[in-house]
């Protein structure tokens, strides 16, 4: 799970934030806030596997109670297996799960052993890829944008809410709006929901390592009110996908109610 999007429902600081756990280093940590009792650590591996453990080094300030979860979707979890007899400085858990398939994997703790709150050094899932029908909706990690106009920030156009959206600052034409995949796919397409203040001219470019960037699709006769512009790629591989805007079609900026980016793992 090196490297993949992690996510986690109580962070004690920004140095010691859920991809900690996943960064393949034993010197960082993750470390939720203080006193809290009910609290996940989650990781997206970004299509099903068959996995076989989860291995948790886990720093003195343990849980007593916890389960591993996974799921498919992400939304609903079950619990495959448990503990409740840990405690502090316990160390290395390993979780053996037999070839359950998921594609998320969740800690999640019910009870603390110190009075501190939950620190992992590093949570490692183990398995084998499973074989998929088609291309899924990718996850999405970091995101980014050149322009955001109060709140309608970067994020918003990544959430899975249609009801939320990016929006840039009005009268700038070269705006972009990025996303970090978390790791090197082969992208299928690329599908946008433009609020009624779209692009009359943009390309979708991808990158591996977020430098440089390669145009892969473009538009130039864009519209407002244009909606859902589905941009077909074909597999091109690439870790880091941009909207790279260069003219407005209205008097507005640009708005994007949601960017999905849809592949499979290369």
């Amino acid at each position: 799970a090196k490297g993949k999007i992690a996510s986690a429902s109580s962070e004690n600081w920004e140095g010691s934030a859920a991809n900690r756990a996943f960064d393949g280093d034993m010197g960082s940590r993750f470390e939720s806030a203080h006193g809290v009792e009910n609290v996940y650590l989650e990781v997206d591996l970004g299509t099903a596997y068959a996995i076989d453990k989860v291995v948790t080094h886990w720093e003195f300030s343990a849980a007593k109670i916890y389960d591993i979860q996974v799921s498919d979707d992400g939304e609903y979890f079950t619990s495959v297996w448990s503990k409740n007899d840990g405690f502090g400085g316990m160390g290395k858990i390993d979780s053996v799960l037999g070839g359950v398939s998921g594609r998320y994997v969740r800690m999640q703790a019910y009870e603390r052993a110190t009075n501190w709150g939950y620190s992992i050094w590093e949570l490692e899932v183990y398995g084998t890829m499973l074989p998929t029908s088609g291309p899924v909706r990718l996850p999405s990690g970091d995101t980014y944008a050149s322009s955001e106009n109060g709140g309608l920030s970067a994020s918003n156009a990544f959430d899975g809410n249609l009801g939320s959206r990016w929006g840039s600052h009005h009268g700038i034409e070269n705006v972009y709006l990025q996303v970090d995949l978390g790791d090197v796919y082969a992208i299928d397409r690329v599908s946008i929901h433009w609020e009624f203040a779209a692009a009359k001219i943009y390309d979708i470019q991808v990158s591996d390592y977020g430098d440089s960037f390669t145009t892969v699709w473009s538009k130039t006769d864009g519209v407002g009110g244009m909606g859902e512009i589905v941009s077909v790629l074909g597999g091109v591989s690439g870790r880091f996908v941009r909207m790279q805007a260069y003219e407005r079609a209205t008097v507005w900026g640009y708005s994007i109610f949601e960017m999905e980016v849809y592949g499979q793992p290369n």
